[in-house]
């Protein structure tokens, strides 16, 4: 065995041997589950674009894709999402309500909704806009819960599909929870009262 120490006595070179095979087992286990992290796929996939956080990392097991499609002009489609009268109006899932609305609708301008539960709990999602390209699509980044460390990427855009709106919404979430498990259905019934709120205007 190399590296040895001079001149050692033997408690000083039994001392020696045991802690380098304690270095030789810890490594070996760190790499060991450094593999297996590996091989299930759960490392994160770097991910820079002007839409989202540059250099900004997460898992794409964290990301979700949801489409519709509203017999609505795109522009109309558009509007109900840039203004905070119209916004109050469908923001939510069912039995939720909207009781703060702020939003500075322009690339820069920050923004706070704040949801409330059919049973009284408020729900805050706050942030800013990252870019936004009339009627075609709207980035924006925040954080819920008031958790600094619990972001979301948000990418919204508008299609046009003869005189109809196709919506794809995109969000990429930093952690994973309750609010992030239900947040396909959460949507799905968002989206439902969008497409009511749109048949009446």
């Amino acid at each position: 065995m190399r590296g040895y120490p001079v001149k050692a006595s033997e408690a000083e070179l039994k001392a020696f041997q045991d802690g380098y095979k304690s270095m030789q087992q810890g490594f070996g286990a760190t790499f060991d589950q450094l593999a297996d992290y590996l091989a299930k796929g759960e490392h994160d996939s770097g991910v820079e674009s002007a839409g989202h956080a540059g250099g900004a990392r997460w898992s794409k097991k964290r990301e979700l894709t949801i489409e519709r499609v509203f017999n609505a002009p795109r522009e109309l489609v558009f509007q109900a999402w840039s203004k905070p009268e119209h916004v109050a109006q469908w923001w939510g899932p069912r039995g939720f309500m909207l009781p703060t609305c702020e939003m500075e609708f322009r690339a820069g301008g920050r923004f706070r909704l704040v949801m409330r539960g059919p049973d009284g709990k408020d729900y805050a999602f706050q942030g800013a806009y990252l870019e936004i390209v009339e009627p075609q699509r709207i980035v924006f980044q925040g954080t819920i819960h008031d958790e600094p460390g619990h972001q979301v990427w948000t990418t919204v855009t508008f299609a046009e599909e003869a005189g109809k709106t196709k919506l794809t919404v995109q969000q990429t979430y930093s952690f994973e929870s309750d609010a992030t498990r239900g947040a396909p259905e959460g949507w799905r019934q968002t989206l439902d009262r969008l497409g009511e709120y749109l048949a009446r205007a």
